[in-house]
């Protein structure tokens, strides 16, 4: 029975490597295909294609010239000379410095947040001034320049530490 079995093995086994192809046998050579001749253009239509070619040579022999020196868009433009007078411009004496005024950058009101201590109720306003944001009751100091005098429900009273001016600022509806 071993024998048989052997026998059927090496059988299907040289049938396998009789089915594989070596990797070192190159491909058998395709030969091109005939090209196909070219159809002849038909009399009329070769004669219209000469007509349509003269036509747009003679076009171009017409096309304007350009005149040399032109714009040129790729090119910036060249700077006009400045007028010489022969003098050099006087150097200015520095001057007293002139003061630059300051100018007033005003507090705005964006909000009012209110709080219940003991039955009484204490407001907190939400100040804007020189890009910073503040929260302030009344007797609080806003960046060393305001100075809160109070807040209500709806509005909030300022004065300027420097020029002791007040104002109010109310909520806008």
């Amino acid at each position: 029975m071993q024998g048989i079995a052997g026998l059927v093995g090496a059988a299907l086994l040289g049938a396998w490597f009789a089915g594989t192809a070596p990797a070192s046998s190159p491909a058998p050579p395709v030969a091109p295909a005939p090209a196909a001749p070219a159809p002849a253009p038909a009399d009329g239509l070769d004669q219209a294609l000469r007509g349509e070619v003269e036509r747009l040579e003679e076009r171009l022999d017409r096309l304007p010239e350009i005149a040399p020196g032109g714009r040129n868009p790729f090119v910036y433009a060249p700077t006009p000379p400045k007028p010489d007078s022969g003098e050099l411009p006087a150097a200015e004496a520095p001057g007293e410095p002139v003061p630059v005024p300051r100018v007033a950058v005003l507090p705005s009101l964006i909000g009012i947040g209110g709080d219940t201590v003991n039955g009484d109720v204490r407001y907190t306003a939400v100040i804007v001034l020189d890009g910073r944001v503040s929260l302030a009751a009344a007797g609080d100091t806003i960046l060393n320049r305001y100075a809160v005098t109070a807040v209500t429900a709806d509005a909030v009273a300022l004065r300027d530490l420097t020029t002791g001016e007040t104002m109010t600022l109310a909520l806008q509806p």
